[in-house]
């Protein structure tokens, strides 16, 4: 009788450390997927630094026709600029990363203009 009561006791036990250890892991690996997703990347940085380019585009024109001045196209652009000088900052430290930071975000440039 006392067996009766033990393997039903021991499965259970067995069954609740199998399934704790199979949420840890569950949770390490959603904890990598978002670290993963949230870090920025160089080409991530150069493809929203691009695309800051390209959202500032129509004001450069205007100040080139002659429908806004400096100072109003300092106010328009402000938000974009600081975001592209903080985004640019990551690679300054880097000569190596400059170059590829530049060279990714020319190119994305060249290919969305024409």
């Amino acid at each position: 009788m006392k067996k009766l009561f033990k393997i039903p006791a021991l499965l259970f036990a067995i069954m609740l450390v199998v399934s704790s250890c199979g949420n840890e892991t569950k949770s390490d690996d959603k904890s990598n997927e978002k670290e993963q997703t949230q870090k920025p990347t160089i080409e991530s940085d150069a493809q929203r630094v691009c695309d800051l380019n390209i959202e500032m585009d129509p004001f450069v024109r205007e100040l080139g026709s002659g429908e806004i001045d400096n100072e109003t196209y300092r106010e328009k652009t402000k938000k974009f600029t600081a975001e592209i000088e903080k985004i640019s900052s990551n690679y300054y430290s880097d000569e190596l990363q400059i170059e590829e930071f530049s060279k990714l975000i020319f190119e994305c440039l060249k290919l969305k203009q024409n």
